[in-house]
Protein backbone atom coordinates (compact mmCIF):
# COMPACT_ATOMS: atom_id res chain seq x y z
CA UNK A 1 0.00 0.00 0.00
CA UNK A 2 1.27 3.45 -0.90
CA UNK A 3 0.80 6.42 1.40
CA UNK A 4 -0.02 10.02 0.50
CA UNK A 5 0.21 12.34 3.48
CA UNK A 6 -1.26 15.82 3.25
CA UNK A 7 -0.20 18.43 5.80
CA UNK A 8 0.34 22.10 6.33
CA UNK A 9 -0.79 25.18 8.19
CA UNK A 10 -4.53 24.78 7.71
CA UNK A 11 -6.96 21.95 8.47
CA UNK A 12 -9.53 23.24 5.96
CA UNK A 13 -7.05 22.85 3.12
CA UNK A 14 -5.74 19.42 4.10
CA UNK A 15 -9.23 18.00 4.63
CA UNK A 16 -10.57 19.50 1.40
CA UNK A 17 -7.75 18.05 -0.68
CA UNK A 18 -8.04 14.65 1.00
CA UNK A 19 -11.76 14.61 0.27
CA UNK A 20 -11.17 15.45 -3.39
CA UNK A 21 -8.35 12.98 -4.04
CA UNK A 22 -10.29 10.28 -2.23
CA UNK A 23 -12.70 10.08 -5.16
CA UNK A 24 -10.03 8.20 -7.08
CA UNK A 25 -10.04 4.42 -7.58
CA UNK A 26 -8.62 2.07 -4.94
CA UNK A 27 -8.05 4.97 -2.54
CA UNK A 28 -9.05 5.18 1.10
CA UNK A 29 -9.12 8.48 2.98
CA UNK A 30 -9.01 7.96 6.72
CA UNK A 31 -9.70 10.37 9.56
CA UNK A 32 -6.60 12.14 10.84
CA UNK A 33 -4.23 9.46 12.12
CA UNK A 34 -2.14 11.16 14.79
CA UNK A 35 -2.22 7.87 16.69
CA UNK A 36 0.33 6.53 14.19
CA UNK A 37 3.08 8.59 15.79
CA UNK A 38 1.42 8.94 19.23
CA UNK A 39 1.41 5.20 19.91
CA UNK A 40 4.94 4.52 18.71
CA UNK A 41 6.39 6.16 21.84
CA UNK A 42 5.24 3.37 24.16
CA UNK A 43 5.84 0.67 21.57
CA UNK A 44 9.45 1.73 20.91
CA UNK A 45 10.24 1.13 24.59
CA UNK A 46 9.45 -2.58 24.13
CA UNK A 47 11.79 -3.97 21.44
CA UNK A 48 10.43 -7.50 21.80
CA UNK A 49 6.78 -6.44 21.54
CA UNK A 50 4.50 -8.74 19.55
CA UNK A 51 2.08 -7.70 16.82
CA UNK A 52 -0.82 -8.55 19.16
CA UNK A 53 0.59 -6.17 21.78
CA UNK A 54 0.99 -3.44 19.17
CA UNK A 55 -2.66 -3.78 18.17
CA UNK A 56 -3.64 -3.60 21.83
CA UNK A 57 -1.55 -0.46 22.37
CA UNK A 58 -3.11 1.23 19.35
CA UNK A 59 -6.66 0.21 20.23
CA UNK A 60 -6.27 1.99 23.60
CA UNK A 61 -4.96 5.21 22.05
CA UNK A 62 -7.66 7.88 22.26
CA UNK A 63 -6.70 9.27 18.86
CA UNK A 64 -7.49 5.90 17.32
CA UNK A 65 -10.78 5.65 19.22
CA UNK A 66 -11.96 8.64 17.17
CA UNK A 67 -11.99 6.31 14.16
CA UNK A 68 -14.73 4.19 15.76
CA UNK A 69 -13.21 1.12 14.09
CA UNK A 70 -13.21 -2.34 15.64
CA UNK A 71 -9.89 -4.09 14.96
CA UNK A 72 -10.47 -7.02 17.27
CA UNK A 73 -11.27 -9.24 14.29
CA UNK A 74 -7.84 -8.87 12.72
CA UNK A 75 -5.91 -12.12 13.09
CA UNK A 76 -2.51 -11.27 14.54
CA UNK A 77 -1.62 -14.58 16.19
CA UNK A 78 1.87 -15.89 15.42
CA UNK A 79 2.55 -13.12 12.91
CA UNK A 80 6.29 -12.55 12.48
CA UNK A 81 7.35 -9.76 10.14
CA UNK A 82 10.44 -7.59 9.97
CA UNK A 83 8.60 -4.26 10.29
CA UNK A 84 5.95 -5.14 12.85
CA UNK A 85 4.64 -1.63 13.37
CA UNK A 86 4.28 -0.95 9.63
CA UNK A 87 2.47 -4.27 9.22
CA UNK A 88 0.02 -3.42 12.02
CA UNK A 89 -0.74 0.05 10.66
CA UNK A 90 -1.40 -1.34 7.18
CA UNK A 91 -3.72 -4.01 8.57
CA UNK A 92 -5.65 -1.33 10.49
CA UNK A 93 -5.98 0.82 7.35
CA UNK A 94 -7.24 -2.20 5.40
CA UNK A 95 -9.77 -2.96 8.15
CA UNK A 96 -11.04 0.63 8.13
CA UNK A 97 -11.12 0.55 4.33
CA UNK A 98 -13.23 -2.62 4.18
CA UNK A 99 -15.68 -1.09 6.64
CA UNK A 100 -16.11 1.84 4.25
CA UNK A 101 -16.53 0.00 0.96
CA UNK A 102 -12.99 -0.17 -0.42
CA UNK A 103 -11.88 -3.81 -0.32
CA UNK A 104 -8.30 -3.66 -1.60
CA UNK A 105 -6.98 -0.12 -1.21
CA UNK A 106 -3.79 0.67 -3.10
CA UNK A 107 -3.35 4.18 -1.70
CA UNK A 108 -3.90 5.47 1.83
CA UNK A 109 -4.50 9.20 2.13
CA UNK A 110 -4.16 10.88 5.52
CA UNK A 111 -4.76 14.61 5.95
CA UNK A 112 -3.53 15.42 9.47
CA UNK A 113 -1.97 18.92 9.29
CA UNK A 114 0.98 17.76 11.43
CA UNK A 115 2.06 15.20 8.82
CA UNK A 116 4.67 17.63 7.51
CA UNK A 117 6.44 17.48 10.86
CA UNK A 118 6.78 13.68 10.69
CA UNK A 119 8.10 13.05 7.18
CA UNK A 120 11.11 11.04 8.33
CA UNK A 121 9.05 8.74 10.54
CA UNK A 122 6.25 8.27 8.00
CA UNK A 123 8.78 7.47 5.28
CA UNK A 124 10.16 4.69 7.49
CA UNK A 125 6.60 3.48 7.99
CA UNK A 126 5.87 3.37 4.24
CA UNK A 127 8.95 3.45 2.05
CA UNK A 128 7.28 5.06 -0.96
CA UNK A 129 5.25 7.63 0.98
CA UNK A 130 4.71 11.02 -0.65
CA UNK A 131 3.78 14.34 0.94
CA UNK A 132 1.69 17.33 -0.10
CA UNK A 133 2.47 20.53 1.78
CA UNK A 134 -0.40 23.03 1.64
CA UNK A 135 0.18 26.73 2.23
CA UNK A 136 -2.72 29.09 2.88
CA UNK A 137 -2.78 32.86 3.32
CA UNK A 138 -2.12 33.24 7.03
CA UNK A 139 -4.92 35.76 7.43
CA UNK A 140 -7.32 33.09 6.19
CA UNK A 141 -5.90 30.63 8.70
CA UNK A 142 -6.29 33.20 11.49
CA UNK A 143 -9.92 33.82 10.51
CA UNK A 144 -10.69 30.10 10.70
CA UNK A 145 -9.33 29.97 14.25
CA UNK A 146 -10.87 33.22 15.44
CA UNK A 147 -14.19 31.93 16.78
CA UNK A 148 -12.97 28.59 18.09
CA UNK A 149 -12.42 27.82 21.76
CA UNK A 150 -9.18 25.98 21.03
CA UNK A 151 -5.98 26.51 19.10
CA UNK A 152 -4.19 29.79 18.40
CA UNK A 153 -7.36 31.87 18.24
CA UNK A 154 -5.96 35.29 19.08
CA UNK A 155 -4.47 37.18 16.16
CA UNK A 156 -1.03 37.27 17.81
CA UNK A 157 -0.98 33.53 18.51
CA UNK A 158 -2.33 32.79 15.03
CA UNK A 159 0.46 34.78 13.42
CA UNK A 160 3.19 33.03 15.40
CA UNK A 161 1.62 29.60 14.83
CA UNK A 162 1.16 30.13 11.07
CA UNK A 163 4.70 31.45 10.63
CA UNK A 164 6.22 28.41 12.35
CA UNK A 165 4.07 25.89 10.44
CA UNK A 166 4.84 27.41 7.07
CA UNK A 167 8.55 27.57 7.89
CA UNK A 168 8.53 23.87 8.85
CA UNK A 169 6.85 22.90 5.60
CA UNK A 170 9.19 25.00 3.46
CA UNK A 171 12.21 23.53 5.25
CA UNK A 172 10.89 20.02 4.56
CA UNK A 173 10.34 20.76 0.87
CA UNK A 174 13.90 22.10 0.70
CA UNK A 175 15.40 19.02 2.39
CA UNK A 176 13.54 16.29 0.48
CA UNK A 177 13.61 15.70 -3.31
CA UNK A 178 10.88 17.02 -5.60
CA UNK A 179 9.39 13.56 -6.06
CA UNK A 180 8.91 13.25 -2.29
CA UNK A 181 7.35 16.56 -1.25
CA UNK A 182 5.26 18.96 -3.29
CA UNK A 183 4.13 22.39 -2.09
CA UNK A 184 0.79 23.77 -3.27
CA UNK A 185 -1.35 26.76 -2.37
CA UNK A 186 -4.83 26.43 -0.95
CA UNK A 187 -5.98 29.43 -3.00
CA UNK A 188 -4.72 27.89 -6.24
CA UNK A 189 -6.78 24.76 -5.57
CA UNK A 190 -9.85 26.94 -4.98
CA UNK A 191 -9.46 28.98 -8.17
CA UNK A 192 -7.93 26.40 -10.51
CA UNK A 193 -9.04 23.07 -9.03
CA UNK A 194 -8.68 20.91 -12.14
CA UNK A 195 -5.22 22.17 -13.01
CA UNK A 196 -3.96 21.84 -9.43
CA UNK A 197 -5.51 18.42 -8.90
CA UNK A 198 -3.96 17.11 -12.11
CA UNK A 199 -0.57 18.37 -10.93
CA UNK A 200 -0.98 16.72 -7.52
CA UNK A 201 -2.25 13.48 -9.09
CA UNK A 202 0.73 13.38 -11.43
CA UNK A 203 3.07 13.84 -8.47
CA UNK A 204 1.23 11.18 -6.44
CA UNK A 205 0.84 8.63 -9.27
CA UNK A 206 -2.93 8.80 -8.91
CA UNK A 207 -5.23 8.70 -11.92
CA UNK A 208 -7.19 11.96 -12.14
CA UNK A 209 -10.92 11.90 -12.73
CA UNK A 210 -13.51 14.66 -12.91
CA UNK A 211 -15.40 13.35 -9.87
CA UNK A 212 -12.55 14.65 -7.72
CA UNK A 213 -13.69 18.20 -8.36
CA UNK A 214 -16.84 17.56 -6.33
CA UNK A 215 -15.01 16.09 -3.33
CA UNK A 216 -16.95 14.36 -0.58
CA UNK A 217 -14.99 11.09 -0.38
CA UNK A 218 -14.38 11.28 3.34
CA UNK A 219 -16.33 9.75 6.21
CA UNK A 220 -16.29 12.41 8.91
CA UNK A 221 -16.00 10.95 12.41
CA UNK A 222 -18.49 12.22 14.99
CA UNK A 223 -15.65 13.60 17.09
CA UNK A 224 -14.61 16.11 14.39
CA UNK A 225 -17.87 16.75 12.50
CA UNK A 226 -18.01 20.39 13.61
CA UNK A 227 -14.52 20.99 12.16
CA UNK A 228 -15.41 19.49 8.75
CA UNK A 229 -18.78 21.08 8.02
CA UNK A 230 -17.75 22.04 4.45
CA UNK A 231 -16.59 18.56 3.42
CA UNK A 232 -18.48 17.32 0.37
CA UNK A 233 -19.67 20.77 -0.71
CA UNK A 234 -17.25 21.04 -3.61
CA UNK A 235 -14.73 23.79 -4.26
CA UNK A 236 -15.74 27.05 -2.58
CA UNK A 237 -13.65 29.76 -4.24
CA UNK A 238 -15.05 32.48 -1.98
CA UNK A 239 -13.13 30.92 0.93
CA UNK A 240 -9.88 32.42 -0.37
CA UNK A 241 -10.95 35.95 0.58
CA UNK A 242 -13.38 35.25 3.42
CA UNK A 243 -10.86 36.48 6.00
CA UNK A 244 -11.55 40.06 4.89
CA UNK A 245 -15.05 39.79 6.38
CA UNK A 246 -14.03 37.88 9.51
CA UNK A 247 -10.98 39.78 10.73
CA UNK A 248 -11.07 43.40 11.80
CA UNK A 249 -8.77 45.90 10.10
CA UNK A 250 -6.66 46.06 13.24
CA UNK A 251 -6.34 42.27 13.40
CA UNK A 252 -5.16 42.20 9.79
CA UNK A 253 -2.62 44.90 10.58
CA UNK A 254 -1.29 43.06 13.64
CA UNK A 255 -1.05 39.80 11.69
CA UNK A 256 0.99 41.45 8.94
CA UNK A 257 3.26 43.06 11.53
CA UNK A 258 3.86 39.76 13.34
CA UNK A 259 4.59 37.77 10.19
CA UNK A 260 6.91 40.42 8.79
CA UNK A 261 7.43 39.89 5.04
CA UNK A 262 6.62 36.17 4.91
CA UNK A 263 3.21 36.84 3.36
CA UNK A 264 4.80 38.83 0.55
CA UNK A 265 7.53 36.19 0.05
CA UNK A 266 4.66 33.77 -0.63
CA UNK A 267 3.13 36.30 -3.05
CA UNK A 268 0.16 37.29 -0.91
CA UNK A 269 -0.86 40.93 -1.22
CA UNK A 270 -0.24 43.02 1.91
CA UNK A 271 -2.76 45.61 3.03
CA UNK A 272 -0.40 47.39 5.43
CA UNK A 273 3.10 46.16 4.69
CA UNK A 274 5.85 48.19 6.37
CA UNK A 275 3.21 50.56 7.76
CA UNK A 276 1.76 47.84 9.98
CA UNK A 277 1.97 48.75 13.69
CA UNK A 278 2.77 46.39 16.53
CA UNK A 279 0.10 45.44 19.08
CA UNK A 280 -0.01 47.77 22.06
CA UNK A 281 0.58 46.62 25.64
CA UNK A 282 -3.16 46.73 26.27
CA UNK A 283 -3.86 44.64 23.15
CA UNK A 284 -1.22 42.11 24.16
CA UNK A 285 -2.76 41.85 27.62
CA UNK A 286 -6.22 41.31 26.14
CA UNK A 287 -4.98 38.57 23.83
CA UNK A 288 -3.11 36.91 26.69
CA UNK A 289 -6.18 36.87 28.93
CA UNK A 290 -8.34 35.60 26.08
CA UNK A 291 -5.81 32.86 25.43
CA UNK A 292 -5.85 31.71 29.06
CA UNK A 293 -9.64 31.57 29.08
CA UNK A 294 -9.76 29.68 25.81
CA UNK A 295 -7.14 27.17 26.91
CA UNK A 296 -9.21 26.48 30.02
CA UNK A 297 -12.36 25.96 27.94
CA UNK A 298 -10.46 23.78 25.49
CA UNK A 299 -9.07 21.53 28.21
CA UNK A 300 -12.53 21.09 29.74
CA UNK A 301 -14.00 20.21 26.34
CA UNK A 302 -11.14 17.83 25.51
CA UNK A 303 -11.51 16.13 28.90
CA UNK A 304 -15.22 15.54 28.30
CA UNK A 305 -14.61 14.10 24.82
CA UNK A 306 -11.70 11.98 26.01
CA UNK A 307 -13.78 10.56 28.85
CA UNK A 308 -16.57 9.72 26.43
CA UNK A 309 -14.17 7.98 24.04
CA UNK A 310 -12.42 5.93 26.71
CA UNK A 311 -15.76 4.71 28.03
CA UNK A 312 -16.68 3.22 24.67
Amino acid sequence: MRGLFIGGCDRSGTTMLGSMLGAGNKIIVTPESQFVWNAIGNISLKPEISTAEIFDEISRNWRFKVWATDISGINVSNIEVEKKYSYCIEEIIKCYSRNHGVDEPEIWIDHAPDNIGHIGFLTELLDDAKFVHIIRDGRGVASSFKNLNWGPNSIVDSAIWWRSKVALGLAASKMYPEDKVITVKYENILHNPKEELMKICDFSNIEFNEVMLKGGRFNTPEYTKSQHDLVGKGVLSWKSESWRDVLTEREIEIFEYKTSELLSYLEYELLYGVKAKAPTKIENMKYRLTGIRNVTNYLKQKCRKYTKLTEQ
